[in-house]
C-alpha cells in the first residue's frame, strides 16, 4: 500500500466515525429544519433549499456502503457544516427580525 492510499484509508475510518456522529444528530437537525417551515424570517424563500440539503445530508450519512475517496470525505463534510450554518442564520434570523446573512 502507498502513502496516499494509507492517508486516505485513515481518512476513511475517520470519516466513518464523522458520519455515525452525524447521524445521531440527524432528528434533532431535521426537527429544527421543519420547524423553520412555520416561521416567516428575512431569508425564508431559501427554506426549500435547506430541505433538499437536509435530504442530501440524510442520505450522505446514512450510505454506509459506498466508496468514498479524499474528494468525497471534504465534500460531504462541508455539505453538513453548510447546513448547520444556514439552519443557525436562518433561526437567529427568525429570532432577530436580522437577514442574518440570508439574501432578502
Amino acid at each position: 500500500m502507498n502513502e496516499y492510499q494509507a492517508y486516505v484509508d485513515e481518512q476513511r475510518k475517520k470519516y466513518r466515525k464523522w458520519q455515525h456522529r452525524v447521524r445521531a444528530g440527524l432528528p434533532k437537525l431535521a426537527s429544527r429544519v421543519f420547524a423553520l417551515r412555520a416561521v416567516s424570517y428575512p431569508g425564508y424563500g431559501f427554506h426549500y433549499g435547506m430541505e433538499r440539503s437536509l435530504g442530501r445530508v440524510i442520505a450522505l450519512v446514512s450510505d454506509y456502503g459506498r466508496y468514498l475517496d479524499a474528494a468525497d470525505i471534504v465534500i460531504d463534510q462541508i455539505v453538513v457544516a453548510d447546513l448547520y450554518r444556514d439552519v443557525a442564520k436562518a433561526e437567529a434570523s427568525a429570532l432577530t427580525g436580522k437577514n442574518g446573512g440570508h439574501e432578502a
